[in-house]
């Protein structure tokens, strides 16, 4: 159930719901998984509870799959290019490498949502945000990708000392650049945003006391 204890130190990147398949399991669209074996998430991940939603906006069950798969993050991409599933489902910054691999190793490529999808998920829920995975991100994807995601969070407990917490955002936030060039995903992050969108939960008070400081 819900943590009220929970707290927001800082929100990072989108974590879009993306879609890859095998190049000969005949999936051009995202309508095309039907009838096809399908990794759809482990049990209470985010990956999973998004496509619990996702079927249910297309108004699908796992019985309109030939197959169904719970696998996790590590396993799926080898699964795919095992050929023991048609396509999976992940929710991961971008770029990311076991996707990358399952894309050089055996041709993968990436599926497109319908855009009817990505607004009723983002209109229904107020934790999903637009997204697009750009083109030229992987091999297999010369343009852009349009999807939905949710915004991955940095968060801490109310009981953490807020010094401990007012030091950690003054180290990310007086360091931007270097953060931001940590990894892919980090390079389009905005202050502005990072202090205000996608947050989880309330702002805890040692990195409030930050942000109010630094205007």
């Amino acid at each position: 159930g819900r943590d009220p204890n929970l707290r927001s130190v800082f929100s990072l990147y989108v974590e879009p719901f993306t879609v890859i398949a095998r190049r000969d399991a005949g999936i051009d669209r995202f309508e095309d998984l039907k009838g096809k074996r399908v990794n759809i998430g482990n049990p209470g991940s985010g990956q999973r509870s998004t496509m619990d939603k996702v079927m249910a906006a297309m108004g699908w069950t796992a019985e309109d799959f030939a197959v169904t798969e719970d696998l996790g993050l590590d396993e799926e991409a080898k699964a795919l290019c095992d050929d023991k599933v048609d396509a999976a489902i992940f929710m991961v910054g971008h770029p990311n490498q076991a996707m990358a691999n399952a894309i050089n190793s055996c041709g993968a490529i990436l599926i497109p949502l319908p855009s009817e999808l990505i607004y009723q998920m983002v209109s229904h829920y107020p934790y999903y945000r637009s997204a697009t995975i750009l083109g030229g991100t992987y091999t297999s994807n010369a343009d852009d990708i349009h999807t939905f995601g949710a915004v991955a969070t940095f968060v801490t407990s109310a009981r953490t000392d807020p010094l401990v917490v007012e030091q950690v955002v003054r180290a990310v936030f007086e360091n931007f650049d270097k953060f931001r060039s940590a990894h892919p995903a980090f390079a389009s992050l905005k202050r502005e945003d990072m202090t205000s969108v996608g947050l989880t939960a309330p702002l805890h008070a040692g990195a409030v006391r930050y942000y109010r400081e630094a205007g």
